[in-house]
Formats: C-alpha cells, sequence, structure tokens
C-alpha cells in the first residue's frame, strides 16, 4: 500500500489524581524540543512527563486550577521554560519548570465557554496571545469575544482585538 503511515504506540501514560484514582486528561501538548510531553486533567492538575521516564511524571502541578473545571489548553514557551494553562473558569496561569509550587502569574476575568479555548505564545516569546468567548449584556445585545495580548514577564496586557462574527441570512 503506497501513502500508508504505520503508527504503533509504545507508551500508555496513565494520569492519576492526588488520591491515586483516575483523572482525564482534557488537554495534551509536548515541548518544542518534544522532550515533555504535558497534561491538562479534569481535577485541576497539570502533569509533565518526560519521554525517558515510562513510569511517574516529572512533575505535577496539583491545585493549578480547581477541581471540576476543564483546563482547555496547556502551552509550552518556546524556551521550555514556562508552561501556560487555560481553563473554562475563565483564567490563564504561567509556571516556572523550574519552580512550579506557585503560578508566576494568573490573569482572571477572562471568559471562556468552548472546550477548545487556547493560548499561544508569540514566536519571540514576549507576549501571549488569550482568546475569550463573547458575553450578552442584555436580551439581543452581545459583547463580542476579544483576542488579548499580554506581556510574557508581567501579564500586563499590551492590546486587545474584538472579534466580531456577522451572520448573514439569505
Amino acid at each position: 500500500m503506497f501513502g500508508c503511515i504505520v503508527m504503533k504506540q509504545y507508551d500508555v501514560r496513565k494520569v492519576r489524581n492526588k488520591q491515586g484514582k483516575r483523572a482525564v486528561p482534557t488537554s495534551l501538548t509536548y515541548c518544542r524540543q518534544g522532550k515533555l510531553l504535558a497534561s491538562g486533567n479534569d481535577d485541576g492538575s497539570v502533569q509533565i512527563w518526560d519521554h525517558r521516564r515510562t513510569v511517574a511524571p516529572k512533575m505535577r502541578i496539583w491545585n493549578c486550577h480547581p477541581a471540576g473545571e476543564r483546563i482547555t489548553c496547556v502551552n509550552f514557551s518556546y524556551d521550555n521554560n514556562v508552561i501556560a494553562t487555560r481553563c473554562l473558569d475563565g483564567t490563564v496561569k504561567l509556571y516556572d519548570l523550574r519552580q512550579t509550587k506557585q503560578a508566576l502569574f494568573m490573569k482572571d476575568n477572562l471568559p471562556a465557554l468552548y472546550d477548545g479555548t487556547k493560548i499561544a505564545f508569540s514566536p519571540n516569546d514576549k507576549i501571549l496571545c488569550v482568546g475569550t468567548a463573547g458575553e450578552r449584556v442584555k436580551k439581543g445585545v452581545y459583547k463580542p469575544g476579544e483576542l488579548k495580548f499580554f506581556l510574557r514577564d508581567d501579564m500586563s496586557e499590551v492590546k486587545s482585538v474584538p472579534v466580531i462574527i456577522i451572520i448573514q441570512f439569505f
């Protein structure tokens, strides 16, 4: 067969919560070098595995977000020293992987309605881009969603761009 790709599964990573029970990953990402895999889980934790270790995660951030809130996105910075997390509770947190006891920065009031809400670092690694959901102001009136840009160093807002969707019925 020409054009077929054969893929094999070598490892299965089982995500466990603090009590040792099964946790469900809601987002996954690899670091830019491909050596680390991070999962955002339904118990609010982020777990990071080194591909050379197969038994247990290399790092765990247990209380990254509230339990029961879905982590919609986990993303490594280009220098692989910082990880950004996005959650349906409307928060974005940055953690330094060399010291994961507490978040470097946290930004809240960033509404997220969907599991596909993402975050991204700029190619120069200085800016973090966050998408937000629109809000209903009153019946028939909606505030549009926005793309917000924050400096990675202090999470100060650089720019906010409204995202307007126009629906036409024919």
